[in-house]
């Protein structure tokens, strides 16, 4: 293995020692090391699991800033100047087990997985015109094997920042919204709207994210881990955004604003906002040309201020 993008792209579930699954976040590390979102541990009554004796408990209740503060814990994270906060990475050597979306997606086409998910997989991909298994992929407890009678359906597109777009308009017209809007307010404050990767499919919630075909490829701020320019300290600006930059719909959302940076936000759920362009007000983390927001242990916001 020559690295961790190549072995583990966004969406990949690892199982580590010590006993916690998590989903591979696709973003640049030191070598060695993959960046990581734990998501359950090992317990003795959880709802997922492969068999009756091995079985899996939720640690990330919901993707809140402060919930994910608390869930990376459970990997001893290390801080990172380059990024000015703890991240959470994990040593590839530490990884005993992994499937990737698209391996994932084999195996539920081939119906190792519940009958709806295989059901749901090709009406997506139908619906959004990728192929399965080659741009569309499948991630969480069903690519995992340990899901439940009520779990959801992740799903991972690995599309360039042009075709994101289409990604974006067909999926936000399969089934129905599962939920309109979310509001954060805690250290990150934002509303964000997630009708459009948030939807209802014959009574089970299906999400998807949109991640490039190359980790980071799509914002060159993240173009490399030792291209990373350290933080220089907070600021507050107002920034205009070009509707329809394909970009900020991949994962993490990053895109350039009229004023000649970047924001780029650490929460997905700001991706439909910056898709949508307009005026906002910003408080990030500068590093050079970047704002950054949903920054671990750091107060940050973004707010509309007009269409």
């Amino acid at each position: 293995m020559s690295g961790p993008w190549e072995g583990f792209p966004h969406g990949s579930v690892v199982a580590l020692r010590g006993g916690v699954v998590a989903q591979v976040l696709a973003l640049p590390s030191p070598p060695g090391m993959v960046t990581v979102l734990p998501k359950y541990v090992l317990c003795k009554e959880g709802l997922w699991g492969r068999t009756s004796t091995v079985r899996l408990c939720r640690v990330l209740g919901d993707y809140t800033v402060e919930s994910v503060e608390k869930a990376t814990g459970l990997v001893a994270p290390r801080v990172d100047g380059l990024y000015g906060a703890p991240m959470p990475y994990v040593l590839v050597s530490d990884v005993v087990g992994s499937v990737t979306p698209l391996e994932a997606c084999k195996a539920v086409a081939s119906g190792r997985a519940p009958a709806w998910a295989v059901e749901t997989l090709y009406y997506a991909a139908r619906s959004t015109g990728l192929a399965a298994c080659t741009e569309l992929g499948v991630t969480g407890s069903v690519a995992g094997g340990f899901s439940h009678e009520a779990s959801d359906l992740d799903l991972v597109a690995y599309v360039t920042p042009s075709k994101a777009p289409q990604v974006y308009e067909s999926f936000s017209m399969i089934g129905e919204q599962e939920r309109t809007v979310i509001e954060y307010t805690g250290l990150f404050k934002a509303k964000a709207r997630v009708g459009w990767r948030r939807r209802l499919v014959r009574g089970r919630r299906v999400t998807l994210t949109i991640a490039p075909e190359s980790p980071s490829s799509h914002c060159p701020p993240l173009a490399g881990y030792y291209r990373l320019q350290p933080p220089e300290g907070k600021v507050k600006v107002e920034i205009e955004v070009e509707e329809g930059r394909g970009e900020a719909l991949l994962y993490p959302p990053c895109t350039p604003t009229l004023q000649g940076l970047y924001i780029v936000s650490f929460e997905y759920n700001i991706a439909g906002e910056l898709y949508q362009g307009g005026s906002f007000t910003v408080e990030g983390i500068k590093a050079g040309k970047a704002i950054y927001i949903a920054v671990r242990n750091n107060a940050t916001s973004i707010r509309r201020t007009q269409a």
